[in-house]
């Protein structure tokens, strides 16, 4: 009788790659008392957007800039959905979901992008070598 398979290792270092054009992500601030849900077509440039200060009103006022989770998706539809349900969840079910991919709350665009802060030119493109970022979903695999 064949032995069950193993399964794979699943690293956690990042979420897994996502070839979409649109993702969800949440940032919060140094002390991780604010969490911010956002969606966006680009998510280098738009960590940069927050991390310089001109993100939204809402980031810039409570400094949440800290990349702690991100999903990616192929239908804007989709994304749109995704965002407007972790907005209507509770913090505990948020803080649930980040612990699954990122127990330690690193900043996870220091680790894809670098000082995103320090690129004094703002440039958004990520180049051909840039890592393939995001966790892809499909509308039946998300809780609820």
């Amino acid at each position: 009788m064949a032995s069950p398979a193993t399964p794979p290792q699943i690293s956690t270092a990042h979420p897994p790659s996502g070839s979409g054009h649109f993702w969800i992500y949440i940032l919060t601030n140094q002390r991780h008392t604010v969490l911010y849900i956002g969606i966006t077509n680009s998510l280098h440039r738009r960590g940069w957007q927050h991390t310089t200060g001109s993100g939204s009103e809402f980031t810039k006022k409570y400094n949440a800039s800290t990349l702690i989770y991100y999903e990616n998706y192929s239908d804007p539809r989709d994304a749109i959905a995704r965002e407007k349900q972790l907005k209507r969840w509770n913090r505990a079910k948020k803080e649930w979901l980040i612990a699954r991919v990122n127990p330690e709350w690193r900043d996870l665009g220091a680790e894809l992008f670098g000082d995103v802060a320090g690129d004094a030119t703002g440039s958004l493109d990520c180049g051909a070598d840039a890592p393939s970022l995001g966790m892809t979903a499909s509308v039946e695999s998300i809780p609820v």
